[in-house]
């Protein structure tokens, strides 16, 4: 019984403030991964610079919002995805160095403003990486099939009904990748 009363506790706030409790959904979009590469040809400084191709990836999410006060929602999120572009260098047209996304993480807290009853918008960080399959032939220092860092973004999301809503969402894993996702929260 303890365990019904809180659960239909956490129903009726969630059904009087706007955006609280748990979701889930599903999101798609661009990816855009890169890397910084520092070439050096016998020993002397040859070319610097990033590395970035975008693609069209996707992936899903899981969170949990509270209301902090009549207007302001904080809560965490958890995200995997995977796809994206493949970055590829070419030096000196002999040797090449490109890793090609398998899947990526995001685990991040997020401070949201209600602007509207139907209306959300939020600014979110936390912890996020990639998992890379490295390919080519040239030989990198350093060269490591994972990368992680700092995640920062942010995002709008739309109450099309009580329950479902869509978002845009953005989220910057430094060093590593730039994503744009549009997707449909479901919230229970």
């Amino acid at each position: 019984m303890t365990a019904a009363a809180l659960f239909g506790a956490a129903t009726a706030n969630a059904q009087e403030a706007p955006f609280t409790g748990g979701y889930a959904g599903a999101e798609a979009g661009v990816i855009e991964h890169h890397f910084y590469l520092d070439v050096t040809v016998n020993d002397r400084p040859y070319s610097s610079r990033y590395y970035r191709d975008t693609g069209f990836g996707g992936g899903a999410f899981a969170g949990y919002d509270l209301a902090i006060a009549r207007r302001w929602r904080i809560g965490g999120e958890v995200e995997g995805t995977a796809g994206g572009g493949t970055p590829d260098a070419v030096v000196r047209d002999d040797y090449r160095y490109g890793q090609s996304p398998r899947f990526g993480f995001r685990v991040t807290g997020r401070l949201g403003f209600v602007a509207t009853p139907r209306l959300l918008l939020y600014g979110k960080g936390g912890y996020g990486g990639n998992r890379y399959r490295l390919t080519g032939n040239a030989a990198v220092q350093d060269a490591h099939g994972w990368s992680s860092s700092f995640a920062v973004g942010g995002g709008a999301e739309w109450r099309v009904s009580d329950r479902v809503g869509l978002r845009l969402d953005y989220t910057h894993v430094d060093n590593s990748s730039h994503q744009l996702l549009l997707g449909a929260p479901i919230r229970f």
